[in-house]
């Protein structure tokens, strides 16, 4: 398996072997919503500021999987984050999401990770999870909590994501859980934690900006 980005490994903990995103989306969507938002904003592709988005350059071929959102920002830009939620988590039609997710899923599939599958009555397409690579993204998080490696940037966005959407629970029990976002926040108070702070604290911001607790349809 190819080395995985941090949006790319967070679709693929929460797909499940239909090949779509686990139980009730809303949640899920808004997560993934926020690593693209995220990546694209590390890569300087576009600027999030006073709760809108602006395109400030050309996405890169490296980054070609996020072209769907980023075609959308682009012709929309500048567009407030609430409006980018309803176009893509509470759309009607659903099809600017599908496009995003197809995209995303093709990725993963060219990373080896998963491999496309018909999913649901409707025969949509789906990506069913490489679960080795799946066990592989989790461990390598988990190693690098447990201090056998670099706390990487990726691995804390990861983590954010995962407990954010209330998936952390199916890959690390809660004694640990409690433990790795204790060390999280550690590493990220130390002097040469600022950057990965900074990323952390940008994620929260993002994700709060798009209100998982109320902007996103209740069950």
């Amino acid at each position: 398996m190819k080395p995985l980005s941090i949006c790319q490994q967070y679709l693929l903990c929460i797909l499940n072997e239909k090949g779509v995103l686990k139980g009730y989306t809303a949640e899920k969507r808004v997560c993934l919503l926020a690593a693209c938002v995220l990546e694209m904003r590390l890569d300087g592709c576009i600027k999030v500021e006073q709760k809108q988005i602006r395109v400030v350059k050309p996405l890169p071929e490296r980054l070609s999987y996020f072209k769907p959102l980023y075609d959308f920002l682009y012709e929309k830009s500048p567009i407030k984050i609430i409006k980018m939620l309803d176009a893509y988590n509470i759309s009607l039609t659903d099809k600017k999401f599908q496009e995003l997710f197809c995209s995303l899923g093709d990725s993963l599939c060219e990373k080896e990770a998963a491999e496309r599958c018909k999913a649901g009555l409707l025969s949509k397409k789906g990506y069913r999870p490489d679960r080795e690579a799946v066990d592989s993204t989790i461990e390598k998080m988990k190693k690098e909590f447990n201090g056998k490696g670099k706390l990487s940037d990726n691995s804390a966005a990861l983590l954010t994501l995962l407990d954010r959407s209330h998936h952390l629970g199916e890959y690390v029990e809660k004694e640990e859980q409690k433990r790795m976002l204790d060390y999280l926040n550690t590493a990220s108070e130390a002097v040469n934690g600022q950057t990965l702070r900074q990323q952390i604290v940008y994620i929260q911001q993002v994700l709060s900006t798009l209100s998982l607790t109320s902007a996103v349809p209740k069950k």
